[in-house]
């Protein structure tokens, strides 16, 4: 979907702060138990930097960078 919108992976393009949240909320439950390592790619949203940032403030994570 990203690909068809767009040919730069400079910002958002796909909104996926639905999938980011239930992301986190799984991570966070997983993270009880186990350490957790998340991966994401441009292709995602459209840029990994962003969609990393997303995911940190949902997780409740103050470290933005």
């Amino acid at each position: 979907e990203v690909d068809k919108r767009t040919k730069t992976l400079d910002k958002i393009v796909v909104n996926r702060e639905g999938e980011i949240a239930a992301d986190a909320e799984l991570i966070g439950l997983l993270s009880r138990r186990v350490p957790v390592l998340a991966f994401v790619n441009n292709h995602f949203a459209g840029h990994a930097p962003a969609t990393i940032q997303q995911l940190q403030a949902a997780l409740g994570d103050g470290n933005e960078g």
